[in-house]
C-alpha cells in the first residue's frame, strides 16, 4: 500500500480545465459557422465552471488530501498526471494544428477519467457537483467524438 495525495489530481484537473478552456476558445475563433462557434463558446464557458469548482475544491481543504492505495492504483495515477497532455511536451509535439479535435478527443477522455478516479478516491466530496461535472465531460467527449465521426473540422476551416 502507499499513500496518494489528492490535490495533485485536483491541482491538474484546474490546470486543464483552464488550458482546455483557451484551446476552445481558440477553436471558436477559428471557425466560421456560427453553430459551431456557438459550441466551442459553450465547450469553454463550461471548463472555465469546472476549473472554478476545483479551485474551490482546493481551497476548501486546508491540507493535503491523502488516502491510501494499492501499488497498483497508485502507479495508474501517477502516470495519468505524468502523462497529461497540458504536462507532458513529448505527448504535445505528436500534435499539430489540424489535430485539434483529436487533441480535445483526448483531453476530454483524460479529463473523465480522473473526475472518475477523484470521485473514487474521495466519494464523499462535492459528490453533487463530480456527478454533474462527468455527466457535463461525457456530453463534451460525445461531441467531439461526433464532430470526428462526421469529419467535421474540415468545414470548420482548421
Amino acid at each position: 500500500m502507499k499513500t496518494y495525495n489528492g490535490k495533485d489530481l485536483l491541482m491538474l484537473l484546474v490546470e486543464s480545465e483552464k488550458k482546455v478552456a483557451i484551446l476552445y476558445h481558440e477553436l471558436s475563433n477559428q471557425v466560421s459557422h456560427p453553430k459551431a462557434k456557438a459550441v466551442f463558446d459553450k465547450l469553454a464557458k463550461d471548463e472555465e465552471r469546472h476549473e472554478e469548482m476545483y479551485t474551490s475544491l482546493m481551497h476548501q481543504f486546508e491540507g493535503d488530501l491523502i488516502v491510501e492505495v494499492d501499488d497498483e492504483a497508485h502507479e495508474f495515477l501517477e502516470s495519468l498526471v505524468k502523462f497529461s497532455y497540458f504536462r507532458n511536451d513529448a505527448v504535445k509535439k505528436r500534435f499539430v494544428k489540424e489535430d485539434a479535435l483529436v487533441i480535445a478527443e483526448k483531453i476530454e477522455r483524460d479529463t473523465l477519467i480522473l473526475v472518475q478516479e477523484l470521485h473514487t478516491l474521495y466519494p464523499n466530496i462535492a459528490s453533487k457537483e463530480i456527478n454533474i461535472v462527468m455527466k457535463e465531460e461525457k456530453k463534451h467527449l460525445n461531441f467531439v467524438l461526433r464532430t470526428l465521426e462526421n469529419q467535421m473540422y474540415p468545414t470548420l476551416g482548421l
